[in-house]
């Protein structure tokens, strides 16, 4: 484990930023199945990454609350 917080998650951009500052990539959407999607909006978790000592991030977007974006 890195350490890695993930701060906040722009899911239209499909993006993840870290409490240090990181973007990451969102590269792989999984639904509720577990199986691989396409669309955001019927993803639960994500891979995200690499970071800078190159590692992946696992995000469960359950554990995160929605708000628009202004």
């Amino acid at each position: 484990m890195t350490g890695r917080e993930v701060a906040c998650v722009h899911r239209s951009r499909r993006v993840a930023f870290t409490e240090d500052g990181q973007e990451l990539p969102i590269i792989r959407l999984s639904d509720s199945f577990g199986d691989e999607c396409d669309d955001i909006d019927d993803a639960v978790t994500c891979v995200a990454g690499p970071d800078r000592d190159g590692k992946w991030l696992c995000i469960d977007f359950r554990c995160f609350d929605k708000a628009p974006v202004h």
